[in-house]
């Protein structure tokens, strides 16, 4: 006979997990009592679209960001004159809300 011992993960090394394995709507969804955590998944995820080339996807995430990230962190990485059209969804995000 033998006898296990499992030990559960805590949240912060469950996230980590799931953001390594690009699970980043798993992370978020544990991540939703810590406002900090979740703006930065919800970034990080932005980020990964962004790279996989999926931008409109990558705009999506960063709207939902806006006030807890800089607004030119969005648009340093949207300058590229094929990548305006997502550039001006976030500025009229900001319009909306700002003004």
């Amino acid at each position: 006979n033998e006898l296990y011992k499992l030990n559960e993960k805590g949240i912060q090394e469950k996230i980590e997990i799931l953001k390594r394995k690009c699970l980043y709507d798993d992370a978020i969804q544990l991540a939703k009592n810590n406002q900090d955590d979740h703006m930065n998944l919800i970034k990080a995820h932005g980020d990964h679209l962004a790279s996989k080339g999926d931008h409109d996807g990558a705009i999506s995430k960063y709207i939902g960001t806006i006030g807890h990230i800089e607004p030119s962190y969005v648009i340093r990485k949207f300058l590229d004159a094929r990548r305006i059209h997502n550039l001006t969804q976030v500025v009229y995000q900001l319009l909306s809300i700002y003004t």
